[in-house]
């Protein structure tokens, strides 16, 4: 079996894994800020931001024989909200990653990552690509615009899932 692909070792990674532990980089302003650099080093590596990872975010063609299935990707998906103790088959097997501290512990900040690495692993959708060195490409898709409320909804939701991880 080859390496796997350590995220933690990938640029701006540990920045984003440093703003997971502090409560000010999402309180008021912050947090759009935070979200904008999570968007930010998302592209850099993946060509996604990380507000565009839903399958309603991409422009299926009615007749593409390659497009998933929402129920297969939702079967994909679900392995990044489960804890990693569940899914370590998964990451390091089936995707070929760590997104561990290098400790066995699941990076904290490795939700925001998992599905740009679905995405990109199973080829899933066409145009997203993997840029180790951070080099980056433009968005391989538009995000889809929301408001300030809808971003906070949706921020909420997953810090909730992410507690939800932690305590399981």
């Amino acid at each position: 079996m080859s390496e796997l692909k350590k995220l933690r070792d990938l640029p701006g990674v540990m920045e984003i894994e440093r703003m997971c532990g502090v409560a000010e980089a999402w309180d008021g302003y912050n947090r759009s800020w935070t979200r904008r650099r999570i968007d930010e080093v998302s592209t850099s590596l993946f060509s996604l931001p990380h507000g565009a990872t839903s399958y309603d975010c991409f422009e299926w063609e009615d007749d593409d024989e390659d497009r998933p299935t929402r129920e297969q990707w939702d079967s994909l998906m679900s392995n990044a909200m489960r804890p990693y103790s569940q899914t370590e088959a998964f990451w390091t097997q089936a995707m070929g990653w760590d997104i561990t501290d290098g400790q066995g512990g699941e990076l904290k900040c490795a939700h925001w990552f998992a599905a740009q690495i679905i995405i990109c692993e199973t080829g899933l959708v066409e145009g997203v690509v993997f840029t180790p060195d951070g080099s980056g490409q433009e968005p391989a898709c538009e995000g889809p615009a929301l408001s300030e409320e809808e971003v906070a909804e949706r921020l909420e939701d997953e810090v909730r899932a992410y507690l939800t991880r932690r305590t399981a």
